[in-house]
């Protein structure tokens, strides 16, 4: 052990102690003190100054009364000044780091995809390579797994350099350090120009907006008068096109482009609300109790509602008077209220009603026309005409004639027109057999006097 601590005692007094002043040849370097980092570690009660050289560190370290310090290890001509607490470089030349051939005044080179963390200590900022990306509190360690730098939510703004795409990304809430779940892609922008919101990755048309959905995409042209266009491509194996809405200064057009052999018309229907809610035209009122509340312009001449034919205009109007105004497009023109299998009714004044028309009043016209059976078969022979003794006594038991309603049920019932015309009829014949009668008898008794 005494041999031991005398070897070491020879050793720092050969290699450690520099306090005399010696003349450096300008033709040789000079040869600082070597040793491994536990030696050096374990030499304490230094003077403060002196240096040596970390043979497994690479590096030179000095001590500064109490510990070892590391000093800067810049490369030629590189020199690091101190003013005060901070560290200056002068040079006019780039700055390396990682890298002996820096390409601008501060270069970093790392073989891992993080090249720098600024605020490493909270939720700060990385700076990655390969897919160049700004990671907000994340980072890519050596391993390249993706970790929180600081506890909270992250993200990150990466750039696809095989695409030239952009891409924007979230990532839930998480601790500092840890691995971080898959981040979500919510904006990526083409190199083209084509931006996608909560949707595709790799967008080929306008803007799209959460493609997943079919809510794409929107583009607004360059037209001087604003239009906008909200369309979505449609492919199958015998179309090709797209369906869009064109929403102009003051049209809106729904419309196809394309090969849609099943379509004969670019024009398409336009829905508004097709799955409920009410539609409100010429007005600013937000609590539409109706399906559809058109209010009219004061300007119209034609009328709150027109409806275009080939030619001319068919109205649906009210006047300042709260009347109400259907009418055909041209003189001439029919108005025609039915369903599609004439089952339908109208009521005017009632509601609801048993007959195809039923008016609470009064109606007037000038000729009613009233088809039903007529009574010709009275003249049939084989008609089975009552005597006039049984038609005496059918009058005088009921007080009306036979087939004819009595007085009660008309203002019960209302009179049928066409079946009282019918019975009416039958009777002016059935009298007309009777005088026919009449007037053989007659003849008898002229002959017989």
């Amino acid at each position: 052990m005494k041999k031991l601590i005398l070897f070491f005692a020879i050793v720092l007094n050969g290699k450690v102690c520099f306090a005399q002043s010696s003349v450096i040849n300008p033709n040789q370097g000079i040869s600082v003190p070597q040793f491994t980092t536990a030696f050096i570690d374990g030499m304490t009660n230094q003077p403060k100054g002196t240096v040596v050289f970390d043979s497994d560190l690479n590096v030179m370290k000095y001590y500064n009364g109490t510990s070892w310090q590391t000093m800067s290890a810049g490369g030629v001509g590189y020199e690091w000044t101190t003013n005060g607490i901070d560290i200056l470089n002068t040079n006019a030349g780039n700055v390396g780091v990682g890298t002996g051939t820096p390409k601008v005044k501060f270069d970093v080179v790392s073989p891992n995809i993080t090249n720098a963390i600024f605020g490493s200590s909270s939720t700060g900022i990385s700076l990655q390579q390969n897919w160049p990306t700004i990671g907000f509190n994340q980072y890519r360690d050596e391993t390249n797994v993706q970790r929180y730098i600081g506890s909270g939510y992250a993200a990150g703004n990466t750039v696809d350099p095989t695409t030239g795409t952009m891409h924007w990304t979230s990532i839930p809430n998480g601790d500092a350090g840890n691995p971080t779940p898959l981040e979500t892609t919510v904006m990526s922008l083409s190199a083209l120009g084509r931006l996608s919101i909560n949707g595709l990755t790799a967008p080929a048309n306008g803007i799209i907006v959460d493609g997943s959905t079919n809510i794409s995409p929107i583009v607004s042209n360059s037209a001087s008068d604003g239009a906008l266009r909200i369309y979505s491509p449609m492919t199958g194996q015998s179309f090709s096109g797209s369906q869009f809405m064109d929403i102009d200064k003051d049209a809106i057009q729904s419309r196809k482009v394309g090969v849609f052999p099943n379509f004969t018309k670019t024009e398409q229907n336009l829905r508004l609300n097709p799955y409920g809610g009410n539609v409100g035209v010429g007005t600013a009122d937000n609590t539409i109790s109706a399906t559809l509340l058109v209010h009219k312009s004061p300007s119209s001449s034609f009328g709150t509602a027109v409806f275009k034919g080939t030619t001319h205009y068919s109205h649906f109007h009210f006047g300042t008077n709260e009347d109400t105004y259907i009418r055909g497009g041209k003189n001439g023109s029919n108005v025609v209220l039915s369903d599609v299998e004439g089952t339908g009714k109208v009521e005017i004044g009632v509601y609801p009603s048993l007959y195809k028309l039923e008016v609470n009043g009064t109606a007037r016209a000038k000729e009613v026309i009233v088809e039903t059976g007529w009574a010709d078969y009275v003249f049939d022979k084989d008609y089975q005409l009552k005597s006039i003794d049984d038609l005496e006594a059918f009058v005088k038991q009921n007080k009306h004639l036979p087939n004819i309603p009595k007085a009660s049920e008309i203002e019960s019932n209302g009179l049928k027109v066409g079946e009282t015309n019918k019975a009416m009829m039958e009777k002016i014949e059935e009298l007309a057999l009777y005088i026919i009668q009449l007037k053989k008898e007659i003849d008898v008794l002229k002959a017989k006097n």
